[in-house]
């Protein structure tokens, strides 16, 4: 599901197609978003989460993402938010790429790499075979919140899903969040079977709606 450039207004907040320019900016907001999330925590073995380690992992995560050149992330036009998606038969970085983030996946997971493996083993193992665009992170700075940032860096992926007749799919780590996707939505699809003592990863899938 490649895209071109794409920008789109509203309540005064532009969301556009990210560009490495952004890059910076994408890692803040994320970094911020997720400075507090319980599987994180878990998969690093860290209580407060050490927020040097998260920008390093969203740092790997979008360098990899920007380096297959698909446009895959939408950015608030303030800096405060991003969501990156994966299209339809997007399985990720190359090989290549898996190996050129792996010295910096071991600096953020140290002693829980076992466990952050075990993880993704999972996630895989769960994810949908049939067609659809994934959400891959989405996350708002803690200072920009409450302000209807999250459902509009969705927007545009969501509005090309149902004017396309493509389902959407996420993983949601933080269960305050259920009844923000619910409204856009997503519903609970199954289960993921994580390991022993780590908290809650729900699957949730989206029909396209009438455009």
């Amino acid at each position: 599901m490649a895209r071109a450039a794409y920008s789109v207004t509203m309540d005064d907040t532009v969301i556009r197609a990210a560009t490495m320019d952004d890059r910076e900016d994408v890692i803040d907001s994320l970094t911020s978003a997720f400075a507090a999330d319980p599987l994180m925590s878990w998969m690093t073995r860290s209580d407060p989460l050490d927020p040097t380690r998260v920008r390093l992992f969203f740092e790997a995560i979008l360098d990899g993402e920007f380096q297959k050149g698909v446009e895959s992330t939408y950015v608030a036009g303030s800096g405060s938010g991003a969501s990156i998606w994966r299209g339809v038969g997007d399985k990720g970085p190359s090989n290549m790429g898996v190996l050129k983030s792996a010295p910096s996946y071991i600096r953020v997971f140290r002693s829980g790499m076992g466990r952050a493996l075990r993880v993704v083993s999972a996630i895989e193992s769960t994810h949908p075979k049939e067609p659809h665009v994934y959400l891959f992170y989405v996350g708002v700075h803690q200072d920009s919140r409450g302000q209807g940032l999250g459902a509009a860096l969705l927007a545009p992926m969501l509005e090309r899903c149902d004017t396309e007749g493509i389902p959407a799919y996420l993983e949601n780590s933080n269960p305050d969040n259920e009844a923000f996707y619910a409204r856009l939505g997503f519903v609970q699809r199954g289960t993921i079977s994580l390991p022993k003592g780590a908290p809650p990863l729900v699957p949730m899938w989206r029909e396209p709606r009438n455009p």
